[in-house]
Order: structure tokens, then C-alpha cells, then sequence
């Protein structure tokens, strides 16, 4: 859900998630066709502890394939998709729209009390470059020769995303 004005330009200044968790008289699963809730906590979290949280999240997800895939002979695809979708993330704006959303003096002052997420949000963006960089050598020692196109695109990409990640690293 969106609080404040949706910004149609970049939904992630705006975007809360409503975390709901329930308490159970029993442990699941059980035998019985339902369990009886004896407490239910619902909790905001904000646009900032989000994009934290999908960071995080997303750097597991690379550092696993990105071991999996050191191994010889490993399927390569999921390890392109994933490094193609966070390198080139065109579809939801990556990690710009957390620059523009989060990173400007202006949330800062208006968030003081957020000011220690935006850092691990900015500590978090410069670890996943150093996962892309080693994902991005073992995709190149795996990948078939008919991939070495859109390797050469990704390695063009990330060239530029390292750059911003300099200046994000500089700023912490």
C-alpha cells in the first residue's frame, strides 16, 4: 500500500508492506484441519526497511548461484537471468530508484531517525556489485561461446554500475 502521494516515477518512496503474523495454539503442521490463532501482530514496514530487506534478500539469492554455479558443467541460464536482471534492471529501475528515493538530502532531513537504514541500504548496493563482479568472472568461465554476446553486454552494463557504486561507496 502507498502512503502519502504515489509517485509515479518511482513507487519505492512510497511503497509499505503490511507484515502480518499469527500465533497458533498448536504447532504447524498438524493433523487437524485448522489451528486456532491466539495472537495476531500486524506491523508497517516502511519503503526504507523494505528496500533493505530486498537487498539483503537479493544478495543471498546471487552469492548462492553464484557458488552453485562455480561448479563445472552447472546449467548456466539461472545464473544469467539473475546477473542480466539486477545488471540491466530496466523493468523496475534497480538500484536507481533507491538513489532517488532514499539517498537525497531531502529524505535525510525529513527521516533523521531513518538515517542508519539508508547507510545499510548504501553498504548493502556496494556489496552486491562485489557479488556481480564475481558472478559476472564465473559466468564468463562457464558460459557457452554463443553467450559471450550477452556477456559482453552485462560486462558493458556493469561497468557502469560500478561507477555509481563508487560514488554511493564514497558517501558512506
Amino acid at each position: 500500500f502507498h502512503k502519502g502521494v504515489k509517485d509515479k516515477e518511482n513507487e519505492f518512496k512510497s511503497l509499505w508492506l503490511q507484515r502480518t503474523t499469527v500465533e497458533t495454539a498448536n504447532d504447524l503442521p498438524n493433523i487437524l484441519p485448522w489451528v486456532a490463532v491466539t495472537k495476531t501482530t500486524v506491523r508497517d514496514i516502511s519503503p526504507i526497511e523494505n528496500g533493505v530487506e530486498t537487498m539483503l534478500a537479493k544478495n543471498k539469492e546471487l552469492i548462492g548461484l553464484v557458488q552453485h554455479h562455480k561448479k563445472p558443467g552447472t546449467n548456466i541460464n539461472p545464473l544469467s537471468m539473475a546477473l542480466n536482471g539486477v545488471i540491466d534492471a530496466a523493468v523496475m529501475g534497480g538500484v536507481d530508484n533507491y538513489e532517488k528515493a532514499f539517498f537525497t538530502p531531502q529524505y535525510v532531513e525529513t527521516n533523521p531517525d531513518d538515517t542508519p537504514l539508508v547507510l545499510e541500504l548504501k553498504r548493502l548496493i556496494v556489496q552486491q556489485v562485489s557479488i556481480l563482479e564475481d558472478g559476472l568472472q564465473v559466468h564468463q568461465a562457464q558460459a557457452p561461446e554463443n553467450l559471450l554476446p550477452f556477456h559482453e553486454k552485462m560486462e558493458n552494463l556493469f561497468v557502469q554500475m560500478q561507477k555509481k557504486a563508487e560514488g554511493i561507496k564514497a558517501s558512506l
